[in-house]
């Protein structure tokens, strides 16, 4: 679980994650129990921002945009079987984080973290792509179940096609997803303008956070509200 509200200015000299081991089992009871009771919830978001105090257990999830090589972005139908949005669609794919991403004395969490994302859901392994090249977008508050969460963008050096031919092809160890689809960056602007999928309650604003990377901020409000361009 994260135990503090990370400092993320854009002038400071790294990210730092501060965590502690919890069960899963307290951190669902929080989430089914305490998230439906409004000002028992509200009160522990206030104190993760106002304090930066994270009190509630979580369980820290990796929101993940797979990017290919030829600029498609992966989205995915999440499962009737999982534990948290069914049947809803995803961009990309989520990773708690584990107790096998930490070893003691050494660096690497994220690196370890991010490898078991796509080795496990999609059957990625670490010849298809560069590390250098995953980057941590966001750290934020899933607020409707009382979680904690990052999203990342990780590039791969696959194009559509082969990744697509990977999932079709290869044994994977979780099936949390039962459907794929590759859009273009044009595509999931229209999708967020215009939703056509029940999406995941966090993909809409991975969306808007994978428009501002590849686009920045203005090329992405021009792209989603062009009637309001600047002259």
């Amino acid at each position: 679980m994260l135990v503090r509200n990370p400092i993320s200015f854009s002038d400071a000299p790294k990210l730092t994650l501060e965590i502690q081991k919890t069960k899963f089992s307290v951190v669902r009871y929080y989430q089914e129990c305490i998230s439906t009771i409004s000002n028992r919830r509200n009160e522990y978001l206030s104190e993760a921002i106002q304090e930066n105090n994270i009190a509630f257990p979580n369980s820290l999830c990796m929101h993940a945009l797979v990017i290919t090589q030829d600029d498609r972005i992966l989205i995915t139908k999440r499962s009737s079987k999982v534990d948290y949005s069914k049947n809803t669609w995803s961009v990309s794919i989520e990773e708690q984080l584990s107790a096998d991403d930490l070893r003691p004395g050494t660096t690497g969490t994220v690196k370890r973290w991010a490898q078991r994302c796509l080795l496990e859901e999609l059957g990625v392994n670490e010849m298809d792509y560069d590390y250098r090249n995953l980057l941590l977008l966001s750290v934020f508050l899933e607020v409707d179940i009382m979680n904690c969460a990052v999203v990342a963008a990780l590039r791969l050096n696959l194009t559509s096609q082969e990744l697509d031919a990977i999932i079709k092809s290869f044994p994977r160890a979780d099936y949390e997803f039962t459907e794929w689809r590759f859009l273009t960056y044009q595509e999931l602007a229209e999708e967020l303008k215009t939703l056509t999928l029940l999406h995941h309650p966090s993909s809409g604003y991975r969306i808007l956070l994978a428009l501002i990377n590849r686009f920045g901020a203005e090329l992405a409000l021009d792209m989603l509200f062009p009637i309001f361009k600047r002259v």
